[in-house]
C-alpha cells in the first residue's frame, strides 16, 4: 500500500502493473516497454516505447511507415485493470527493425505543439493570461489559466524585446513566449495531459511525498532503493546575489543585493560566492524579487539526492519530497529535478528520481 504523503511502505507488496499504449485513441497491440522522463524545467517531457510488430495485424510495419500525425497515450494500471494516463504526447521518431519486428517510438509530451509553433504576433494590447488562453486553444489544449491584468506591451517596453517579437518573430516559438510571460508574472507554465496550466508559482513548503530511511539491527530499511546524498561545498558557502538595473523611465540606477548565511557565517574559511546579474528597467521591488529568484536557482543545487523505487503515479515535478531518518542534515525537503519511469515485461514498473534543494539558510536583503 502507499499514499502521496508517505510513499510506499517498506516491505513486500504484490502488484500487477500493466502497460497500455494508444495511437489516436486506438490501443497499440503488443506493447513491450515504455519510458517517460519528466523534469521541473520549462521543457517538454520525453518518452520512448518499444512494440512488437505482427504483419497480420492492422498496426503493422506498413501502417506505421505511412503515419505522419499520431497522438500517443502512455497508460499504466498498478492493479492490472484500472489504467491511468502517465503521458499524452506526440511521436517525433519512428524506427522499424524489419528483421526482428521491433518498433521503437519516441517523442515529447504536448508541450511539443507549442515548441513547434512559431509566433507571428506580439499581442501588444493583451494580457499574459489572454495570450496563454489563445495559444492553448490554437493547438487544441484546454487552458487552465489564472487571469492577469497588465498588458504585455509594458513588459516588451521594459525588456526591449519588441523587435524580436516583431520583425524577427519567426524565430520565437509560442512556448518561448509563454515562458517569457510566465517569468514576468512570476507564474508557472506547464502542460499536463491535454491541458495547459498558466498560474502563480505554488510556494509549497510542506512535503507531499515522503522518503523514510532507518538502520534496524544493522540493516538499512527504506521505502526507496539506493539512496544517495551529495552536497556541493562551494554552494554551501555564503552566496551573494547582486542585481543591477538602470530604469530608463526614472533615470536612476537600481541595485539590490541578497546574501545567504552559509557556512561562512559560522567562521569557516573561504570567500563567499558572488553572482552579479544585469536586467534593465526594474523597480526596486522587481530587482529584489529577481535577486531572490536567482538566489533560489543557484542554491537549490547545493544538496542532491537520488534514489530508485517501485513505480507509482503520485510524484510529479512540482511535488515536495521530504527525507527523514538518515540522522544527518540531509533530512529536509527537496524538489524533484528529474523523474524517470520505466515499465516493461522484464523489469516491471520502476522509477528513478533526482531531487535538489539548498540547506535551510536565512537570507537578508542588504540593499
Amino acid at each position: 500500500m502507499s499514499n502521496a504523503l508517505s510513499g510506499p511502505v517498506p516491505g513486500g507488496v504484490v502488484r500487477a502493473p500493466r502497460l497500455r499504449l494508444t495511437a489516436n485513441g486506438a490501443v497499440i497491440p503488443n506493447a513491450i516497454q515504455a519510458t517517460v522522463t519528466q523534469t521541473n524545467e520549462w521543457t517538454a517531457s520525453r518518452w520512448a516505447a518499444h512494440v512488437a510488430l505482427v504483419d497480420t495485424e492492422p498496426m503493422n510495419a506498413a501502417w506505421w511507415s505511412e503515419q505522419i500525425n499520431v497522438r500517443i497515450g502512455i497508460e499504466v494500471a498498478l492493479d492490472g485493470q484500472n489504467f491511468q494516463t502517465l503521458l499524452t504526447g506526440v511521436i517525433d521518431q519512428i524506427e522499424i527493425e524489419r528483421d526482428t519486428g521491433l518498433l521503437t517510438l519516441s517523442g515529447r509530451d504536448l508541450v511539443a505543439l507549442l515548441i513547434d509553433a512559431k509566433t507571428s504576433n506580439a499581442y501588444q494590447n493583451q494580457t499574459a493570461s489572454e495570450i496563454a488562453t489563445l495559444l492553448a486553444q490554437s493547438v487544441g489544449l484546454t487552458p487552465v489559466v489564472t487571469a492577469t491584468t497588465q498588458p504585455v506591451g509594458q513588459f516588451y517596453a521594459y525588456d526591449h524585446v519588441r523587435l524580436s517579437l516583431g520583425d524577427l518573430a519567426r524565430s520565437i516559438t509560442d512556448w518561448d513566449l509563454l515562458v517569457y510571460l510566465a517569468q514576468q508574472e512570476n507564474f508557472d507554465v506547464f502542460v499536463q495531459g491535454t491541458s495547459l496550466y498558466f498560474q502563480p508559482v505554488q510556494a509549497q513548503s510542506q512535503p507531499t511525498f515522503g522518503i523514510s530511511w532507518a538502520r534496524i539491527d544493522g540493516v538499512a530499511t527504506s521505502n526507496v532503493i539506493g539512496l544517495q546524498m551529495s552536497r556541493s561545498l562551494t554552494l554551501a558557502k555564503q552566496v551573494t546575489v547582486t542585481v543591477k538595473s538602470w530604469h530608463s523611465g526614472r533615470r536612476y540606477p537600481i541595485v539590490s543585493k541578497i546574501s545567504s548565511q552559509g557556512v561562512n557565517a559560522a567562521g569557516n574559511q573561504g570567500p563567499p560566492q558572488n553572482y552579479v546579474f544585469y536586467k534593465p528597467n526594474l523597480t526596486p521591488a522587481q530587482a529584489t524579487a529577481y535577486a531572490q529568484q536567482k538566489m533560489n536557482e543557484i542554491t537549490r543545487h547545493e544538496r542532491v539526492i537520488t534514489f530508485e523505487m517501485p513505480g507509482e503515479l503520485t510524484l510529479n515535478p512540482r511535488s515536495v519530497i521530504g527525507l527523514t531518518g538518515t540522522g544527518t542534515s540531509f533530512d529536509q525537503s527537496y524538489f524533484p529535478d528529474q523523474i524517470e519511469r520505466t515499465i516493461s515485461f522484464q523489469a516491471g514498473f520502476t522509477q528513478s528520481v533526482t531531487a535538489r534543494n539548498s540547506s535551510p539558510v536565512n537570507q537578508t536583503v542588504i540593499y
